[in-house]
């Protein structure tokens, strides 16, 4: 079994403390490998090491994968109008 993120999956996150000047915050990232087939990292940093965590959690959420266009070959014009 290949330990390779696939395609539109993320890979297992992480959390680490970050100095900002004189105040200590959270890192949350994840590599998430996007419809292009390039990893990209996508990360969030909040005072609170839980604030950090779902505040990534809102942000993977919230993405769209680069790569994705939105009409497929095999789409209808009725599909594609609704589009």
């Amino acid at each position: 079994m290949s330990s390779r993120t696939q395609v539109g999956e993320a890979g297992a996150s992480w959390v680490r403390p970050v100095t900002s000047g004189a105040s200590k915050q959270w890192l949350a990232a994840v590599w998430v490998r996007d419809l292009d087939g390039r990893r990209r990292l996508v990360k969030a940093r909040r005072p609170g090491r839980r604030e950090a965590e779902l505040a990534l959690q809102q942000r993977l959420a919230s993405r769209r994968p680069l790569g994705f266009r939105g009409a497929e070959p095999d789409m209808t014009v009725q599909e594609l109008g609704e589009y």
